[in-house]
């Protein structure tokens, strides 16, 4: 049990403004406190392998691995004559 990392992560997810961010840190702050992965998604109220990634991920690459990831969409199948001629006959 390492109190101090874990103090460490709590103090970093009350100044963090993105709430995602911040739920990683808390998750593994908790971790780090000697909880199972188990009961910090029970606790947090989120899936265990949404823990299991983020708990992972920290110890692997550290606090970088836990920032906001972009997202990537599909690419549209409509080119922009079609959609724009959806949007004329609205």
């Amino acid at each position: 049990m390492n109190l101090n990392i874990s103090e460490q992560l709590l103090a970093l997810s009350r100044k963090e403004p993105n709430a995602r961010k911040r739920m990683r840190l808390l998750a593994v702050s908790l971790f780090y406190e000697g909880n199972s992965r188990t009961g910090i998604a029970k606790r947090l109220n989120i899936a265990r392998g949404s823990v299991n990634k983020w708990v992972s991920s920290y110890l692997k690459d550290g606090l970088d691995d836990l920032d906001n990831k972009p997202i990537q969409a599909c690419p549209s199948r409509l080119q922009r004559p079609q959609i724009e001629q959806l949007c004329l006959n609205l």
